[in-house]
Formats: structure tokens, sequence, C-alpha cells
């Protein structure tokens, strides 16, 4: 205690602030501290909840996630024998994540590929529609919903899949009347799953199948004899609809009637062509489709070959089936 005058000349006792206060306060939040940390690494319950509370936040948020899984493509891998088959399969998309997401599932084809595998992706139609995986059969009718378009321009599909969640589309494919009669297409798919929340995206699942066609390209009698005057070749018209157009060709040079399918045979007569269009000797006929503008394509339906000579006792021409 120390002495202070007054101003009226006496003094006055004061009394000296503890030095030790700041320490005492310094004191006891490390203790405070110390307690926690405590808890903490001793496994008190308090401590272990406070802990795993904070931390089960953090890896909630940290490890959820989207997982694409598509199954039943391989049920589209086929050979087509004909213009009349159908492949029809159910195809599951899934998200095996623990987070919702937005799907999309879309369909492109190898680029680079042969000039046959881009004409056959353009003539392969195709069909998606929402089908339960037992109601997605050959004999069910592709209703008037579904997403259509060809390997070539496949129209993407789109929807939602919670967590653990999944979703059957019926997918239809068929050849055309004009595909081409050999060839392979290679369809790629993509599964790719979106959070409905933000821009965050997973990784998309590619796989990818083949699509073959195999028409055959010849019939039985393709070539008939008619005395030695001329030959009747007879095609496959099976493939097409009766009003589709052809056009015979001999050694190159288009007979001069086209025919639609109904008929399915062309009349080759020797006199028809000179030696300087047909030569004598052995010479390649084909029958091919016309397109709409009665232009021949490279879909060749029947082919051979026929001997023109000279006629034995005149100047007249021959043809027989080689």
């Amino acid at each position: 205690m120390s002495l202070h005058r007054a101003s009226s000349g006496r003094r006055r006792a004061t009394t000296a602030r503890p030095a030790g206060r700041r320490h005492g306060l310094v004191a006891r939040v490390a203790v405070v501290t110390a307690l926690v940390v405590a808890m903490v690494g001793g496994g008190t319950t308090a401590g272990w909840a406070l802990w795993s509370a904070s931390a089960s936040k953090t890896l909630s948020m940290t490890f959820g996630r989207m997982a694409p899984v598509t199954k039943g493509l391989d049920a589209l891998l086929t050979t087509y024998a004909s213009t009349s088959s159908v492949v029809t399969a159910p195809v599951t998309l899934s998200n095996t994540g623990t987070i919702t997401g937005n799907y999309t599932f879309a369909t492109t084809v190898v680029r680079g590929a042969s000039a046959d595998a881009v004409s056959l992706a353009s003539r392969i139609t195709v069909a998606y529609w929402p089908q339960t995986t037992a109601a997605c059969t050959a004999s069910t009718a592709t209703p008037s919903s579904a997403v259509t378009g060809t390997w070539a321009s496949m129209p993407s599909v789109t929807g939602v899949l919670a967590a653990g969640a999944s979703v059957v589309w019926c997918a239809r494919t068929a050849p055309t009347s004009d595909a081409p009669a050999k060839a392979t297409v290679n369809p790629i798919f993509a599964l790719t799953l979106a959070s409905t929340t933000g821009s965050w995206t997973t990784s998309t699942e590619k796989r990818d199948v083949y699509q073959n066609t195999s028409f055959s390209t010849t019939t039985t009698a393709y070539c008939t004899n008619d005395n030695e005057w001329g030959v009747r070749l007879t095609y496959d018209a099976s493939r097409f609809s009766k009003e589709t157009y052809y056009a015979a060709f001999v050694n190159g040079v288009r007979v001069a009637k086209d025919e639609q399918g109904y008929y399915n045979s062309f009349y080759v007569a020797a006199s028809d062509y000179s030696k300087q269009a047909v030569p004598d000797g052995r010479v390649l006929t084909e029958v091919r489709v016309l397109d709409s503008a009665r232009q021949p394509t490279s879909t060749v339906v029947s082919s051979g070959y026929v001997v023109f000579a000279k006629h034995a006792t005149s100047d007249a021409r021959t043809v027989n089936c080689a």
C-alpha cells in the first residue's frame, strides 16, 4: 500500500493491482485446452462424439459420388441375315453411386470407318423407349413416343437417376431395305451422370458393340438359257419392297428397260448388243437396285456370267449362261 497526497493536503491509501491476474487468465485458457485434448485423446464419450459428428459431415461431402453402369448392350451384337431381321433388347442404365445425378445416354459411331460401314450406319434404324425388362420383347410394338434415328444420327436419351437407382430402355434395331449386303458398323454408347446441384460430372462409362449384315446376293437359278438367242437373268427381290426398281447390266452396259420387283427377272437378247458394246466371250452381268431418281446404287442383288459368240451358220450373235 502507498500514500498519496489529496488536494486538501491529507494523504490517502491506494491498493496496488495483483501482478498475477493476467497470468491467471492465460493459465485458465491453457487448462481448458488441455482438458479438450485430453477428452478427445483419452477417448471420453463427449470428446469422441464431438469429433465424430464433425468428421462424418466432412466425409459425406468429400466422398459423395455418382457411378454410371450400363448393362444389356451385348444383346445388340448381331449379324443380320436379311432386311427383315430385327433385334430387340432391354438396356439398363444405373447409378451405383451415393448421390442423385442427371443422366445422358448418347450413341455415336466410330469415325474414319470404311465407306460400307458409313453406309450401314445410316441404314440401321434404331428406336429407344422406356419399358420394363419383361415387356421388352420382339412382339412388343414400337410406341409412337419412342426416340428414333439411325446409328449415324441417334438422339440422346436423358433423365434423373437417384443413388442406387436404375432405368430400363427398350432398344430395337433393324436394317433398311437398301442396307449394304455385307458390312459392319461399330456403334459406341456413353452414359454420363451429372450432379443435380452444381456442375460436378462423373467420368463417362463407354461401351460398344458390332452389328453386321450378311445378305445373300445370288439366287439358285440366276441364269437360264432361251435356246441360244437369249438368257433370262433372275434376281433376288425379297430384300426390298415390290415397288423397288432394278436395272440389269451386261458388261457394264445397262439393259434398256428397268423392272420393278414384281417381275424379278430380266431378258437379255444377244441381238440387242453389238460387238463394240459387248465383245464375244465371257462377260459379267449384274442386277442393281435403283435409287428414287432411277439411278443405279452400289447394291447388287444378283450377278453372274454369260458367254457371247457368233452363230455357227450365220452372222447372228448368240448368248448362253456361262
